[in-house]
């Protein structure tokens, strides 16, 4: 009996306490993303009207710095010394930024930018800012700068479409808050008419401390080019650093659908069916927020290392794209996601992601044969490239991603995910990738408990994947993933979860998931479907059937042929958990007694164990 002492095997129902997260949070619609081109944060509420971009990297911008925040907008950034006192090649950056105080004027507009800059400042000095908008800053759109310290002056020129002086008369200027670095309230904000050199001045004259101000500019024509002229204080009497903040009000980007078949013979700029992209990686390199990729039957293979200083073949991957659509399974010259028929596993009009660069793979036979060269991971997402939840990808396979290197290389064969990522995953297979350690089908770190970062997948299927660690999809630091409708079949661990993992802080809520037919296989496995791990693990499943499973362990004190959690939390309720089996213990359910389980309307049935706990 001492493989008792340490686990609780279970053939029968057990009701234990379970404290758990709660389900209400599962809708909440915030997100997180970089954005693709310039690598700025964005944050925000899909369903509402404005999207912060901040987390810009330091860089100098003595030389002009371009950011494409959508499709139609890009804004350009130069600042330029004049007087004493600013050295434009070490003194003037652009830095990581805050949310603005006041947004609240922002409402009906739909993206709200964030560029800050810092610079040094000595008496009577004077700093050019130029700042650029591709598409036009609307009319009735907002351009807001905060933060300038007392006793500052900032003249201005506003020039519309045909690079004219916008006069004082068509710009509205409003002061929306302000206070002093002590908290007193600023009410000495002047806004002057200089005539027709400018548009106008805004100056501070609330005293010779620190204040914070937030002022907008409005214009009743649209603005392609604003100039600053900052006066620095003229009553400091040292150099001191300032910072100044700019906030950009556009309208939400134009959304585009992007067309991709390999098969194409058109002009290949991916306007349509007959003038597709015929890479996929093209298409991806040319999506936006809010557009959709339609990706035709075929095989496609990456063609990028992306940013990898490693441009070898097998580093080749692709990057899904922040908050872009992604559809496969078309046919060309369908007109709408419903059309697609037959695009599963060996279906006529499959669209698969392969990580075969040579395809001569060969899955029938084990060993796997023609895989050396396959690339590490087929989707790769490294920290800091997060997605939103308007991300998704949709209607793919994903398949042949071998990762057989050591570190990250080791994880993740099909799709290795770290870092605050975001995503929807449907109508997904996975299958027949490799890792030499975790995750053959999935890596999923999330790297922070942000509770706007989670993964779902929504009728998904994961078979025939091999880890020689552990788990198909395996799951892990504060990552938090959906599942709905997803069966997990035929995959193999050489060590603990055949099909999941869920360790360290790891959220998972599961319903109306199958988890068939999966082993642990190593000495010292356990959990042949699902193993849980880490103290902070929490686990809620509904209408899951887990049968068929395996674990091999022969050591003491492992087993779980269906599920073990070692610890954590785990609700259980309106399951089957039956016709597993284990080598040692709890052929069906085997739970650590440092985890606290609940299980209700629970089937756990013919389950067996050479040992204890059937």
């Amino acid at each position: 009996m001492a493989a008792y002492v340490k686990r609780i095997c279970f053939s029968a129902l057990i009701l234990l306490s379970l404290t758990s997260r709660s389900m209400d949070n599962l809708d909440r619609r915030l997100f997180a993303f970089n954005d693709k081109v310039t690598g700025a944060k964005f944050f925000g509420d899909v369903d509402h009207v404005h999207a912060q971009a901040v987390g810009f990297a330091t860089q100098v911008v003595g030389t002009p710095a371009t950011y494409k925040f959508n499709r139609n907008n890009a804004v350009t950034m130069n600042i330029t010394a004049k007087g004493a006192g600013i050295n434009q090649s070490t003194d003037c950056y652009l830095f990581s930024a805050t949310s603005p105080a006041n947004p609240a004027h922002v409402a009906g507009i739909r993206s709200f930018y964030k560029m800050d800059f810092d610079y040094v400042r000595s008496p009577l000095s004077t700093a050019t800012i130029e700042i650029s908008f591709q598409a036009g800053l609307p009319v009735n759109g907002y351009l807001l700068f905060l933060d300038f310290d007392a006793n500052e002056e900032i003249s201005i020129k506003a020039y519309n479409s045909a690079d004219v002086l916008i006069p004082y008369s068509d710009m509205t200027f409003t002061r929306h808050n302000g206070q002093t670095a002590t908290g007193s309230s600023i009410t000495t904000t002047v806004f002057t008419n200089l005539g027709a050199a400018y548009t106008g001045k805004v100056e501070d004259e609330g005293g010779t401390s620190q204040n914070d101000i937030v002022v907008s500019l409005q214009s009743s024509q649209v603005i392609k080019r604003l100039v600053y002229e900052v006066q620095m204080n003229p009553t400091a009497s040292t150099t001191i650093s300032n910072t100044m903040g700019f906030n950009f009000v556009m309208p939400a980007s134009t959304a585009s659908r992007i067309y991709v078949n390999h098969a194409a013979g058109g002009s290949n700029n991916g306007t349509s069916w007959t003038d597709a992209y015929n890479s996929l990686q093209t298409g991806i390199d040319n999506a936006f927020p809010g557009d959709e990729l339609w990706v035709a039957k075929g095989t496609y293979t990456p063609s990028s290392t992306n940013e990898l200083v490693n441009n070898t073949s097998r580093f080749r991957h692709f990057r899904l794209p922040n908050n872009v659509s992604v559809y496969g399974g078309f046919v060309s010259g369908q007109t709408d996601t419903s059309q697609r028929s037959n695009y599963g596993i060996g279906g006529t009009n499959e669209t698969i992601l392969s990580g075969d660069l040579n395809a001569d793979d060969n899955y029938t036979v084990t060993p796997w044969t023609g895989v050396s060269e396959n690339s590490y991971h087929v989707i790769y997402h490294p920290s800091g490239t997060c997605m939103g939840l308007a991300s998704r990808l949709n209607g793919c396979t994903i398949k042949g991603g071998y990762a057989n290197s050591t570190g990250v290389d080791a994880d993740g064969g099909g799709m290795y995910l770290t870092a605050f990522t975001s995503i929807r995953f449907n109508r997904v297979n996975l299958i027949n990738n490799y890792s030499a350690d975790d995750g053959a089908a999935l890596y999923l770190v999330n790297g922070g408990n942000d509770d706007s970062c989670r993964v779902y997948f929504t009728d998904l299927s994961v078979n025939s994947n091999i880890a020689a660690g552990d788990a198909a999809m395996y799951l892990t630091d504060d990552s938090e993933t959906v599942f709905s409708y997803v069966t997990l079949q035929d995959n193999r661990a050489g060590a603990n979860g055949g099909a999941l993992h869920f360790k360290t802080n790891a959220y998972g809520y599961l319903s109306y998931v199958n988890i068939l037919n999966n082993a642990a296989t190593g000495a010292a496995s356990e959990g042949g479907g699902i193993y849980a791990s880490g103290s902070s693990t929490n686990l809620q499943l509904s209408n899951v059937v887990i049968t068929g499973n395996s674990a091999s362990g022969t050591t003491n004190e492992t087993g779980g042929g269906g599920m073990a959690i070692y610890d954590g939390t785990a609700s259980i309720s309106n399951s089957t958990i039956s016709n597993n089996t284990a080598t040692t213990d709890g052929g069906g359910l085997l739970v650590s007694t440092g985890a606290t389980v609940t299980i209700t309307s629970t089937t756990i049935s013919s389950n067996t164990a050479d040992d204890g706990g059937g």
